[in-house]
């Protein structure tokens, strides 16, 4: 990412209508957004969730009042959360109205993480590897797997995580650490148990 200063005046002049800024605004957001995603709806669907809430967040952009990156980042989690919520309203309403039709969407758990353009092999590869990767990521707590999504995945600020979480930074850092060390030994004894 650019650095936050240079990121603020594109996030301004975006905010003012620049084309050129929204789509320096939009790319940020996109790639941090698709982190954000990632643990809870795999790679395709996190791929589509990040364009609609880019989408929705440069649309709501004229109405952004914050003046720092992190107050930017706290509004886009805030959108983002809204447009996950609603993405699961919609597949719930989906589920009711209409019987199951595809046998290669995910069941349960499963969450693919894959490439459209994948040979079929490569996809069964990539699901067998990313199983315990997201099985161990389950077996966590709440707090512990939110930290992880916010600071691993979406690469969100320490300030914003604290805002987010009602902790204090300090507090956040031993929490992520402790998670971390959990989620890698749950991902080894799932790997070798």
């Amino acid at each position: 990412m650019s650095h936050p200063i240079e990121f603020m005046t594109a996030v301004f002049a975006a905010r003012s209508g620049d084309p050129a800024s929204r789509e320096v605004v939009l790319k940020q957001v996109r790639e941090r957004l698709k982190g954000f995603y990632i643990p809870r709806a795999g790679a395709i669907e996190s791929s589509d969730l990040a364009q609609d809430a880019s989408m929705a967040i440069i649309e709501a952009l004229p109405d952004f009042r914050g003046e720092s990156e992190a107050q930017f980042w706290s509004w886009t989690i805030t959108i983002a959360r809204t447009t996950e919520l609603d993405g699961i309203r919609h597949r719930n309403r989906k589920k009711r109205s209409a019987p199951e039709t595809s046998l290669s969407e995910p069941q349960g758990n499963e969450i693919p993480l894959v490439d459209p353009g994948d040979s079929p092999s490569r996809l069964a590869i990539r699901k067998e590897s990313s199983q315990p990767v997201l099985a161990a990521l389950g077996r966590l707590a709440p707090d512990e797997q939110e930290v992880i999504r916010l600071c691993h995945y979406a690469s969100t600020p320490w300030p914003e995580v604290s805002r987010l979480l009602g902790r204090s930074e300090d507090a956040l850092r031993k929490l992520f650490t402790r998670s971390m060390t959990k989620w890698r030994e749950l991902i080894e004894r799932g790997n070798h148990g």
